[in-house]
């Protein structure tokens, strides 16, 4: 299955971190961490990789499996490190003596799924209690909302980028950033991608009923909620542009403080996220485009007999995400990466969510940003997005924007910063690497879209 590098990077850094600690003396429980990603995102995947990497790594489960048996099962597992035992008691024992000899990292998966841990987190907790520091690294993998009764760091795993889904799958530029917005990353879904099909041919086979991508957000809502019922109408209203606690109260009939604790809950669970916008007022969202789609379009949508979805849903479907879902979620990922790179510009930085001005057109040609990075100096970062499928920079654009340019801005002291879906020609590779002042930005440089910037 795929995983995102991202695992296997914050393994080692948090390593790193553990260590570093105990070679120290600096005793601050460090010893334990939450890795916490959605369903699909190939924790269990990346774990086991990592274990092939790392091969004093250990990995125990407890998916299907009861916590008294746990402990004989998973010394069964590593005969040349355990003796046979059948207490959480023995199990730590041996464990603590492994991790002197090799300070190793140990996964726990599925751990927070379990009713009768108690006596596993007991003895785990007297281990870590004499650890100080030097014998092992604990790291259990976690559903968003998880947790256990254990001092701990927290991360989140983010799913794969842009730049990830192109070196692995060999797409198009434009395909990867349209794959990547129709799954936001998530690994179980991207697996499923057929490169012998067109990308169209693709989304057909995903739409099914018996798809991988039609399952997902069931089985996701199914495992966070004994009764997803209420919580799908919410679901349903944010994705189809309901994003008030009133709106969703008037789709549900339920009572405004009982939309809000639904609410609370499917942000818990990763199912849902907050935003507040330029007003102040606060909106709610699918946390993903994944379930923007899947909840507007296929929660209500009927079915062909031969388990399809109808030809004007799919069009309808087609259309959302290249025309509004790609545009809006590489304008995203193109400011996000300006937030994570203008130091490389700027002696102080500016605030990504205030540009100076937005959309501005100068001799025909618009630009989407305009930051003014000195007001003393008049200094200018200028952005220009190439965010639809349809739109790329030839020739002709790159001399009409750089006519642009030159004539609104002060040209020595402006930075302009070109991104496109599609990949630059080298034409204009060439000519913009003369350019201090120019800067290119496509698929290759793009990270994972975190939360919207509006």
């Amino acid at each position: 299955m795929l995983f995102p590098n991202a695992f296997t990077e914050t393994i080692k850094e948090e390593y790193r971190v553990f260590r570093k600690g105990a070679d120290h003396s600096i005793y601050a429980h460090n010893e334990v961490l939450y890795l916490k990603g959605n369903p699909g995102s190939g924790m269990t995947a990346g774990a086991l990789d990592y274990c092939r990497l790392y091969p004093s790594t250990l990995y125990f489960s407890f998916a299907n499996l009861d916590a008294a048996l746990a402990p004989r099962v998973f010394a069964g597992r590593y005969p040349d490190v355990f003796r046979a035992c059948t207490t959480w008691e023995d199990f730590f024992d041996q464990l603590y003596d492994y991790g002197i000899k090799t300070r190793c990292t140990i996964f726990f998966d599925d751990a927070a799924t379990r009713k009768d841990k108690d006596v596993f987190i007991e003895q785990l907790q007297r281990i870590l209690d004499v650890n100080r520091g030097h014998s092992f690294f604990v790291v259990f993998l976690l559903k968003p909302c998880e947790n256990l009764p254990l001092r701990a760091k927290e991360k989140a795993l983010p799913p794969l980028s842009p730049a990830e889904i192109r070196r692995i799958l060999r797409l198009k530029d434009e395909d990867t950033f349209r794959l990547y917005t129709l799954t936001d990353g998530n690994p179980s879904l991207l697996e499923q991608y057929n490169r012998e099909l067109s990308f169209e041919d693709n989304v057909h086979a995903w739409l099914r009923c018996d798809s991988c991508y039609r399952r997902l957000a069931q089985e996701w809502m199914g495992c966070c909620f004994r009764a997803p019922e209420s919580y799908n109408t919410l679901m349903y209203g944010m994705a189809t542009g309901m994003n008030r606690v009133s709106e969703l109260a008037g789709l549900s009939g339920f009572p405004m403080n009982k939309v809000d604790k639904y609410l609370k809950a499917l942000e818990a669970h990763g199912l849902a996220a907050r935003e507040v916008g330029e007003d102040g007022r606060t909106r709610y969202v699918p946390a993903n485009n994944y379930l923007l789609l899947w909840y507007r379009f296929l929660l209500t949508c009927g079915m062909t007999r031969d388990g399809g979805i109808p030809e004007e849903t799919f069009s309808a479907f087609m259309d959302y995400l290249d025309n509004v879902l790609v545009p809006v979620t590489f304008r995203q990922a193109a400011l996000q990466w300006l937030d994570a790179h203008q130091h490389h510009y700027l002696d102080k930085p500016v605030d990504i969510r205030k540009p100076y001005i937005k959309d501005a057109i100068h001799h025909g040609i618009r630009f989407d940003y305009v930051y003014k990075t000195d007001t003393r100096m008049s200094r200018y970062i200028v952005l220009k997005l190439f965010d639809r499928l349809e739109d790329r920079c030839d020739r002709r654009d790159w001399h009409a924007i750089d006519r642009a340019v030159s004539d609104a801005f002060p040209y020595s002291d402006t930075t302009l910063i070109l991104a496109s879906i599609h990949r630059f020609t080298d034409w204009l590779w060439q000519v913009t690497s003369e350019r201090d002042n120019v800067k290119l930005v496509q698929i290759q440089t793009l990270g994972r879209v975190e939360v919207a910037i509006t």
